[in-house]
């Protein structure tokens, strides 16, 4: 168990792993380092600061205890150390190689990103896959969450399932990266039964208690006896069934997020991260091209340097601990086995459930029709203390 430490950091309480605390504190050094020679390098850094500040706690309101070096580390892959826009920041001391010149009039040609060239082509998607992998490869065709696209499956199985074995035996499966920035996953940090509810409170940003609310409303109605004056039987009992098959089919077809990416994805941070890593980005462009500037301007005054000038001090060098890039997970599962635990778990908590239901009716019906059974009263409990300690125990 690593050690944890409250911080105040931009006015937000904190509780971070110390080695986490360590590795941020690292990071905004060589942002300092590097941005504090400039003008506005200060509202620079502390501009960055502040929205990290922003995802720490946002990553704490969804139920993580504290913040920990995979998640500090993820922050900061995402949006770039300095030495990913510079590369002179990188390695101090050694001259940087200058690619050799082209002739006039030519130019490099860039090849056209991967995504580009395949993004029109349709895959099962093999690190993503329940069954077979063809509503993740369709979802990422269509750049929607492949939790939709399974839903609609599920819900017309019976115009799709042919269209769905003939995908299966037709479409090629790939390793196809995630190109959505928001997901819906099941949160294993703030479950009741399954995270189910969640994370769909995560993915649209309300309370958790509403989509629970929702689901648990039909059972609300039946144990105050609500259903008798709004619903007949028959119409009420398919609310029910339905209610839980929903509920059982989203436990079935939503993931779990269980690494750092996963649970960005769900808390929707990708897209966030990703205009922190641009606006970074591009200071850090505005910060190398003003010295290359100011370098060419003083080429030829190299001579008459005043004396008491000195030039500025290097950037520090990054000095953390080595880090392991993240690859790309699919969801941990297997298709038939999850089935299973999950019809399990379903069953095992429906019986435990009804049990307990049919508990409390009785305890409600035993207070509230008990005054019907006193002139039987006799026949089963004797006058005096029999009595008073049946209602006592009531």
């Amino acid at each position: 168990m690593k050690k944890t430490i409250n911080i105040n950091f931009q006015g937000q309480l904190i509780t971070i792993e110390e080695t986490a605390y360590h590795l941020l504190n690292q990071y905004i050094e060589s942002l300092k380092g590097y941005f504090g020679r400039e003008a506005e390098g200060n509202e620079i850094v502390n501009d960055i600061e502040n929205r990290i500040a922003e995802l720490f706690g946002n990553r704490l309101k969804h139920g993580i205890s504290c913040i920990t070096d995979d998640d500090v580390t993820s922050i900061i892959e995402t949006i770039g150390r300095v030495e990913d826009f510079d590369s002179d920041f990188a390695i101090l001391g050694e001259e940087t190689e200058v690619p050799p010149a082209l002739p006039k009039g030519e130019e490099r040609a860039t090849p056209p990103p991967v995504e580009e060239q395949e993004r029109r082509k349709l895959y099962r998607k093999a690190n993503d896959k329940i069954l077979g992998g063809v509503c993740s490869g369709l979802a990422h065709y269509l750049r929607v969450d492949p939790v939709f696209v399974r839903l609609a499956f599920v819900l017309l199985s019976s115009l799709f399932f042919w269209v769905y074995i003939i995908m299966w035996i037709v479409v090629p499966k790939k390793v196809l990266p995630n190109n959505v920035s928001k997901r819906l996953y099941r949160d294993p940090n703030n479950r009741f039964i399954g995270g189910v509810a969640s994370g769909i409170a995560a993915y649209f940003r309300i309370d958790v208690w509403i989509p629970r609310l929702i689901f648990l409303l039909p059972i609300m109605f039946n144990v105050f006896g609500l259903t008798r004056y709004s619903f007949s039987f028959s119409g009420y009992s398919m609310i029910n069934l339905s209610f839980v098959t929903v509920y059982i089919i989203l436990w079935i077809i939503v993931p779990k997020a269980v690494t750092v990416k996963q649970k960005l994805e769900m808390m929707g941070e990708e897209e966030y991260l990703r205009t922190i890593r641009e606006r970074v980005s591009n200071m850090a462009q505005t910060t190398r091209s003003s010295r290359a500037d100011a370098a060419d301007a003083s080429v030829g005054d190299v001579a008459n340097v005043v004396a008491g000038d000195t030039p500025p001090p290097p950037p520090p060098p990054y000095t953390g601990a080595p880090h392991t890039p993240y690859t790309m997970e699919g969801p941990q599962r297997s298709g038939c086995l999850t089935l299973l635990i999950g019809l399990l778990k379903v069953t095992f908590f429906g019986i435990v459930g009804l049990v307990a239901a049919g508990f409390m009716i009785s305890l409600f019906a035993l207070i509230f029709t008990g005054t019907k059974l006193i002139p039987l009263q006799s026949l089963f409990l004797n006058a005096g203390m029999e009595q008073t300690l049946l209602w006592v125990s009531i």
